[in-house]
């Protein structure tokens, strides 16, 4: 089944009573909670948007982690000090949150690298922190998955498959979402599929080769940009890939007519 990334409609401010009512008519029935998640300061807000979801016949599969914990490299500076402790901690207080409403996985990215910060001397740090990031994630029951987004700072075919190994963990895999893909390897988002080889989630979404955010790709609806949608999937498939198949179309200004077109065309790939 197809999971849809709430993050289509909040970046356009639909209420997320809106957007649980819009999707629950399309026949969604779990979703990527995505752009709604900063809202909820307190664990009582968290248990009431387990209510109202399932109120609308939806179940909340997977987060994003929220700017409130941010990426990795926000925390490691100039003097190369780790900031491990801090980004672990606001990161269990997440995890904890997430493995009472019932999610099963958490999005996120490394980060952009800090101005001034050397590559060669932030790598063993980052690492590290996100080792320790997989721990907490392992105790709770959740996977967290990484989204190697264009301009980050592993979001290369060298660099993202070296991270994910080097962490080595079960609880820390990639996502690999099709329109970043397309962007980092010029095209060709099979090569980063073969490069990543063990992936823990999947962002479906089409692209025309352009940005409309520093680090976010064009997103299209399926069908209607330049990648090989079948020859992508097929390509997952043969990795062993057996998790949620997200359609992530953050960015499109008509969300709606956007998400019916694409839950249409991915039916004939029966996921």
């Amino acid at each position: 089944m197809v999971v849809v990334v709430t993050t289509v409609f909040s970046v356009y401010g639909y209420p997320l009573e809106v957007t649980f009512k819009k999707l629950s008519e399309m026949g969604v029935k779990e979703v990527e909670l995505g752009g709604y998640e900063e809202k909820f300061t307190t664990t009582s807000y968290w248990r009431l948007l387990k209510q109202i979801a399932k109120e609308y016949g939806i179940q909340i599969v997977g987060c994003n982690l929220p700017g409130t914990v941010g990426p990795p490299l926000k925390y490691i500076n100039t003097s190369y000090s780790s900031g491990s402790d801090e980004w672990v901690e606001k990161l269990r207080g997440y995890v904890e949150i997430c493995n009472e409403v019932g999610v099963s996985f958490i999005t996120m990215n490394e980060g952009i690298l800090p101005s001034g910060v050397k590559e060669q001397a932030v790598w063993s740090l980052l690492v590290e922190t996100l080792r320790r990031g997989a721990e907490v994630a392992m105790e709770n029951g959740i996977l967290i998955v990484n989204e190697f987004h264009i301009d980050m700072f592993a979001s290369t075919l060298e660099k993202a498959p070296k991270l994910i190994s080097e962490v080595g963990s079960d609880s820390f895999k990639a996502c690999l979402d099709l329109s970043h893909a397309d962007l980092i390897t010029g095209g060709h988002p099979e090569k980063f599929i073969r490069a990543l080889g063990n992936i823990g989630h999947v962002h479906l979404t089409d692209c025309d080769g352009t940005k409309w955010r520093t680090t976010q790709p064009t997103h299209l609806p399926i069908g209607f940009g330049r990648i090989n949608i079948d020859g992508c999937i097929q390509s997952i498939k043969k990795t062993g890939y057996k998790g949620y198949w997200s359609l992530c179309l953050y960015g499109i200004p008509y969300p709606e007519w956007a998400v019916s077109k694409s839950l249409k065309a991915l039916e004939k790939f029966c996921l």
